[in-house]
């Protein structure tokens, strides 16, 4: 009888276990999947609250380059008037008043065909020749005045790290007759930068077309005028896909870091630009979870 009754306690024990060890494993698939759906929704509000700093970085240099854009309009088809040797003087007041009203503008120029800067608002560039720049060598070997010309980012003959944005001055015979540009001022730029930056691991930057870097916000040393055009590369992928957006989380070009990246390109159609802006806003991974 003893013996009958060691089994059965002992059958109960296994049972037991066995139950506890299935609702210990459905405890455990429930937190796995609770913690999984988590995770997911963690990342998933992450990308989309990146993207959304993206589109409004976005938005404010679509309205920048629209302004500057109408500003090279007026002043293209100024010109023949405005580089007359008497009106000179004159158009480099207009210039300089144009400019100091126009946020993200550092400077502002009209070229003749050859590349001498005739007017300018800043002194120091009229009678510079700039025919070696691409910025002029772009429109004069495109030239079509319904273009907007997007340079990729450079240092100027101020020695500051720019992009030109620029518009072909064309003839009473529709050939090239020199360029209207304006060059674009980084302060402005780093302050719609820095104005979306809500968290200490994040990473703004604005990026030309061709993948050359323009600006970070923080500021990184080495990063402007670096090429994310290479194969693999977030950029890459990104410009390949041909979507207005995309995020991924993947190792950086750039850095060599694991980041969750929002990308968007800047092409609004109504600006006919001849190379987008590309907007990357980053956060480490590990700080977001």
């Amino acid at each position: 009888m003893s013996v009958l009754m060691d089994k059965a306690s002992q059958t109960r024990i296994t049972q037991h276990r066995l139950a506890l060890l299935v609702t210990l494993a459905l405890l455990g698939s429930i937190i796995a999947y609770n913690l999984t759906t988590m995770r997911q929704q963690v990342v998933g509000q992450e990308q989309q609250r990146l993207l959304a700093q993206a589109r409004m970085i976005g938005k404010n240099i679509e309205r920048q380059l629209e302004s500057s854009s109408l500003a090279l309009q007026g002043l293209a088809a100024d010109q023949p008037l405005m580089c007359k040797q008497e009106n000179l003087q004159r158009a480099n007041k207009r210039l300089r008043v144009l400019a100091d009203a126009m946020p993200g503008v550092r400077t502002l120029f009209l070229t003749d065909a050859k590349g001498t800067i005739l007017t300018a608002n800043r002194p120091e560039l009229i009678g510079r020749n700039i025919a070696a720049r691409q910025y002029f060598r772009e429109p004069q070997q495109h030239h079509n005045p319904a273009t907007l010309y997007i340079s990729p980012p450079f240092k100027s003959v101020l020695n500051a790290y720019v992009f030109n944005i620029t518009r072909m001055i064309p003839g009473p015979d529709g050939r090239f007759n020199g360029i209207a540009t304006a060059g674009i001022d980084p302060d402005y730029f780093e302050t719609i930068l820095q104005s979306t930056l809500y968290a200490p691991d994040m990473w703004n930057t604005i990026n030309h077309g061709d993948g050359l870097r323009f600006m970070t916000m923080p500021h990184r040393e080495g990063q402007q005028g670096k090429s994310l055009a290479v194969k693999g590369s977030m950029f890459t992928r990104h410009m390949e896909s041909g979507r207005q957006e995309n995020s991924y989380t993947d190792t950086a070009y750039a850095t060599g870091e694991h980041r969750m990246a929002a990308l968007l390109t800047l092409h609004p159609p109504g600006l006919r630009m001849d190379k987008p802006l590309v907007i990357i806003i980053s956060r480490s991974p590990n700080a977001i979870l």
